[in-house]
């Protein structure tokens, strides 16, 4: 079974923009307090240009939604998540898709709730589709109640 690949189309020019906007900031920062600095200073001038290079560089990878499937696990990395989530497949109950979220819910732990609702139509079909073959494959019950 191939892995999920969503690339997500409107946050990558909301996050440039965000990300120059604070990248900027950050180095305005420093010009403006260059007379006298102190800890505060320093602070704030680093952590905006740091949350800036964030989003402007994208280095958490939060421009693609991904599910991997390897042997006996699933590896769930979802938009602005910085570190993803592995499921192993005894562990699911079932897989539940709602109109917002798709949720893999485990027998002993918490829930895996990934939001859909800022995906597009097409996006939204391709992952439907996936979750809906995955549960066939791997004889996993589906609730589709949500749809």
């Amino acid at each position: 079974m191939e892995n999920l690949i969503v690339k997500h189309k409107a946050f990558r020019v909301v996050r440039k923009i965000i990300g120059g906007i604070f990248l900027l900031n950050g180095i305005f920062w420093f010009l403006a307090h260059l007379g006298d600095m102190n800890f505060a200073d320093w602070f704030f001038g680093f952590a905006f240009t740091i949350l800036g290079g964030t989003y402007f560089f994208s280095a958490f990878g939060s421009e693609q939604s991904t599910v991997r499937i390897g042997e006996g696990f699933i590896k769930v990395r979802w938009m602005n998540w910085v570190w993803p989530v592995i499921v192993t497949e005894p562990e699911i109950e079932k897989i539940i898709l709602t109109r917002f979220h798709i949720i893999i819910d485990r027998k002993s732990k918490k829930q895996v709730k990934m939001p859909i609702d800022f995906f597009e139509t097409d996006q939204k079909k391709e992952v439907y589709s996936f979750f809906i073959d995955l549960a066939q494959q791997k004889n996993i019950q589906l609730d589709r109640t949500g749809i």
